[in-house]
């Protein structure tokens, strides 16, 4: 094959032997601006800028004339357009927009969902004059008389109006003239931000529709605590809340219900007299699994938020990991809000961790940052011993301190004296002896001949004699002494033992002293004598009965 030459390579490459579906995807990623000025190159262009597909979303952000925008309505607005914006300077003089211009707008873009007039004259215009399947409407900085634009009942021209942006339109809306949104059932967000004639009769004429407003800007208005009781008490599904530049005061925060707003995620409270105490207090209670922003100032030294997280650290311990070696070990102990807060929020979590790190680092001079975090899945190393948490005598800046319970007993409690001090007087030293519990039992073999229709007949002796003795104080069967006689039992503790038993215990039946047998169960500590009997006679009351019987 032939090589190119250099006119047949810039041919191959020209600008004109790009598609027109690859030109139609560049221009859809340009502005509206941008669009126009590529109009003007060439033909081709000036062609393709006018496809329809190209005409779904048209922003303006100049000052126009009355005739500009009614040209650009005329040529350039289809019913492919789904969003149109006229974004304005402040400053620059309000645009007069005729009735004829909206119906135009209203029959050529018949599918448009978002339309944002800023900085408008719209004296005589109402919502029955734009397009039906409207879901935002701006009208923010405009000139509206609400009596006009919004009718008796908005929701016959705008059915699934969701965005309503009336927000510098201070000179005209006022709390009378908000009970017309309560038809607006499928309305969300409400921005009402620099309407200084808005009070707290305001919001409650419009108490219908807080439940399912998702935002509410009400920045500037004349609402107060009890506006801003109502918003907390009714709006349960609210998410962005602006309550900037108002008179709304910490008394409104002290009555609101915990979890009242669990699905906020972004909060203004900039410029009004709420404190931080009563701020943290609002997000401790209000703070969900969404992030959550918070917009305030407070008036002092420091114009911020501070957050304090309690954390007490217990001294190093040794214990052994996985691998069997030898490691340090040190608890961290923080309050079970904060645990609940870290559990719910990510980003919170890891303030915690950090707090952790920091804290041991500081008092231990243990660096953990450098090092990779790993999460076992256990909730304490080793035996958790009990822990005691007091206030540290030495040091004040510390606050508190955490230590073992068994450190903490040697430091604080006196030595314990033993409870029977040895005494020279043998009178005093019996005076304290004390006699053990016990339990006698009589043990008797059966056979199927004792028994008869008549019950049992046999009424000889039993065949021994079972003694259980309690001694909860002996550790070892050397410390005790124990003499068996013929019908007595005597029990008493060895001379220097750390206890004194003394039992002196009558028996019913002669017993052979020679075969009894003894032994203590240490972990019961209860020593079991056997005592069999010596003769297995009837008894003599028994005997002398039966000759009388006979």
């Amino acid at each position: 094959m032939d090589e190119l030459t250099e006119q047949e390579i810039l041919w191959t490459v020209h600008i004109d032997y790009v598609p027109d579906t690859v030109l139609l995807d560049i221009f859809d990623r340009l502005s509206f601006k941008e669009l126009c000025l590529c109009s003007r190159v060439c033909q081709r262009w000036y062609i393709l800028s006018k496809d329809f597909s190209l005409r779904k979303r048209i922003v303006i952000k100049k000052s126009l004339q009355a005739s500009q925008f009614s040209s650009l309505v005329h040529y350039h607005f289809t019913h492919v357009l789904k969003e149109f914006k006229l974004l304005r300077m402040r400053n620059c003089p309000l645009l007069s927009i005729k009735k004829d211009t909206l119906w135009k707008l209203a029959r050529q873009s018949n599918n448009m969902k978002k339309l944002v007039l800023m900085s408008c004259s719209l004296s005589r215009v109402s919502l029955k004059d734009l397009p039906s399947t409207l879901e935002h409407i701006s009208v923010r900085g405009s000139e509206v008389y609400p009596n006009v634009f919004l009718g008796q009942n908005p929701s016959l021209y705008v059915p699934h109006l969701v965005c309503l942006d009336v927000g510098g339109v201070s000179n005209f809306l006022t709390s009378q003239d908000l009970h017309v949104f309560n038809k607006l059932k499928f309305l969300r967000a409400l921005y009402m931000d620099g309407c200084f004639r808005v009070n707290n009769g305001g919001i409650e004429s419009i108490i219908d529709i807080l439940p399912q407003l998702e935002v509410l800007d009400v920045e500037g208005t004349d609402i107060s605590d009890e506006g801003a009781i109502t918003i907390f008490n009714y709006c349960s599904n609210i998410k962005n809340l602006y309550l900037g530049n108002t008179s709304v005061n910490d008394m409104a925060f002290s009555l609101v219900k915990v979890q009242a707003l669990p699905q906020m995620r972004t909060f203004c409270v900039m410029n009004t007299n709420v404190s931080s105490t009563v701020l943290h207090s609002f997000l401790l209670q209000n703070l969900s699994t969404h992030e959550l922003i918070v917009r305030a100032n407070f008036k002092g030294p420091h114009n911020c938020t501070e957050w304090k997280i309690p954390v007490i650290l217990s001294k190093p311990r040794e214990d052994l990991d996985k691998k069997k070696v030898k490691c340090k070990v040190i608890d961290v102990m923080f309050h079970p809000q904060t645990m609940k807060l870290a559990k719910q929020n990510s980003r919170f979590k890891g303030v915690v961790e950090d707090t952790a790190l920091t804290t041991v680092k500081e008092q231990f001079g243990i660096d953990l940052t450098a090092k990779s975090k790993v999460y076992p899945k256990m909730k304490y190393k080793g035996k958790a011993p009990p822990i005691i948490l007091r206030k540290n005598t030495q040091n004040t800046d510390q606050g508190y301190v955490c230590e073992p319970l068994e450190d903490y007993v040697k430091k604080i409690l006196p030595k314990v004296k033993p409870k029977y001090p040895e005494e020279k007087n043998s009178k005093s030293k019996l005076s304290k002896t004390k006699e053990p519990k016990y339990c006698v039992k009589y043990r008797d073999v059966l056979d199927l001949k004792d028994y008869s229709l008549m019950g049992y007949t046999d009424l000889s002796a039993p065949k021994e004699i079972i003694v259980e003795i309690q001694l909860p104080e002996v550790q070892k069967a050397i410390d005790i002494e124990l003499d068996i006689l013929e019908k007595k039992l005597l029990l008493k503790s060895c001379p220097g033992a750390n206890h004194s038993y003394n039992l002196n215990l009558d028996l019913s039946y002669a017993v052979d002293k020679n075969a009894g047998r003894a032994k203590l169960d240490k972990t019961k500590k209860v020593l079991t004598v056997s005592l069999p009997i010596k003769e297995r006679g009837i008894p003599e009351t028994i005997g002398r009965n039966e000759k009388k019987d006979v």
